[in-house]
Parts: C-alpha cells; structure tokens; sequence
C-alpha cells in the first residue's frame, strides 16, 4: 500500500510540474504573438498617420503659399516637420520596440527582420 501511495504521489506530482512547464511554454508562445501582432498592427497604424502628416505639411505650405510668402521663406518654415515627418517611422518603430519587452523585442527582431 505505501509504494502504490508513493508511484501516485510521484506520478501526480510529475504532471503538476509537467502541466506547469506546458502552460508556462504555451503563455510565452502566446505573449510573443501577441506582441509580434501588436506591432504590426502598431507599424500599419503609424504608415496611416503619416500619410495624414504629410497632408498637414502641404496644407500649411498651400497655406503660406496663399498668404504670398516665397518658396524660400516656406522652406525655412517648415523644414522642421519635413524632418519630422521623414523620420516618423523611425520614430515610431523605436518608440514601440523600446516598450515592448527585451525578451520579446529581440526574438522579433529576430523572427520578423532579415
């Protein structure tokens, strides 16, 4: 009667552990798809917004155009979100890969990058 209380105590106590191990390598393979998800989605998001800033950049410059300024006077005028707006991505891709777990950040690069 003890050895047979002993092989279904060790028995249960190996599918514990090896139900533990399972869930814990599951919840990691779900976590880095969805960060691997969140930042395609993030990256789609932000090819959407500077379309919208480079709008706003020809507005202003229709705008002063407008106002009868000369095309060297708008340059300087907006040369600053020029340079915003071309390195927005840049941006952007670091400000999401800089929050995303280590961990994680680095297997995408990994995965998603060639």
């Amino acid at each position: 009667m003890k050895t047979e209380f002993i092989y279904a105590l060790f028995w249960f106590s190996m599918g514990a552990f090896l139900h533990h191990a399972i869930f814990i390598f599951r919840s990691m393979k779900e976590r880095q798809e969805f960060y691997v998800e969140f930042t395609k989605n993030m990256t789609a998001l932000s090819s959407v917004f500077l379309d919208q800033l480079k709008n706003v950049v020809d507005i202003k410059k229709s705008i002063m155009k407008e106002m009868g300024l000369d095309d060297k006077k708008i340059d300087q005028e907006c040369e600053v979100e020029e340079v915003f707006v071309k390195n927005w991505k840049i941006l952007y891709a670091t400000t999401i890969l800089t929050n995303i777990p280590k961990d994680i950040a680095s297997k995408i690069i990994k995965k998603e990058l060639p």
